[in-house]
């Protein structure tokens, strides 16, 4: 979504560093519904829709396990972090945040985004402060192929307020 208020920065070579974004089901995407019933805030469906029509509902772990196991196999950095958001229109915080790691600058967003809720992963060709990006000049694009996710929960996102989550006090009912 085009968002004319919000200062737009990049950085050198940030076109050329894969990005896997998925947005967090925690307290602040959530609603409860009813004493052990959960589904998403209207704000996150809203957000969401404009990356397209379908979710996917997964286990964090493992996922994680999964892009693990595969930038083992093919020798590939990959870093993850909650995204911190931070008005870019007020102050400079983010700009502190970028010291000394040159590679938090990809966990740091706009406060506008924060209905995205986001953990984000970057790949690289390895972890120094010179790196061999993923992404070639010739391409636009680097494709990581990781195991098949075992559980996972495919949801039209429209439909999101209609996905009730059990918590896990009565999740085996």
């Amino acid at each position: 979504m085009f968002r004319p208020d919000v200062m737009i920065q990049g950085f050198v070579g940030d076109d050329k560093v894969p990005i896997l974004c998925t947005t967090i089901l925690n307290e602040q995407s959530l609603d409860l519904e009813s004493e052990d019933v959960l589904s998403v805030k209207n704000e996150v469906i809203t957000e969401l829709s404009q990356f397209g029509k379908y979710g996917l509902l997964f286990y964090y772990g493992e996922l994680k396990e999964n892009i693990d196991k595969a930038c083992l196999a093919k020798n590939i950095y990959a870093d993850q972090d909650i995204v911190k958001y931070v008005n870019f229109n007020n102050d400079n915080e983010h700009l502190n945040i970028y010291k000394g790691d040159p590679y938090k600058k990809y966990f740091v967003k706009d406060i506008s985004y924060k209905n995205q809720n986001e953990l984000r992963f970057i790949f690289l060709s390895n972890r120094t402060d010179k790196f061999t990006p993923l992404i070639t000049k010739e391409n636009d694009h680097y494709i990581l192929q990781i195991p098949k996710l075992l559980f996972y929960h495919k949801f039209d996102i429209t439909e999101g307020k209609a996905l009730k989550i059990k918590t896990l006090s009565n999740a085996n009912e």
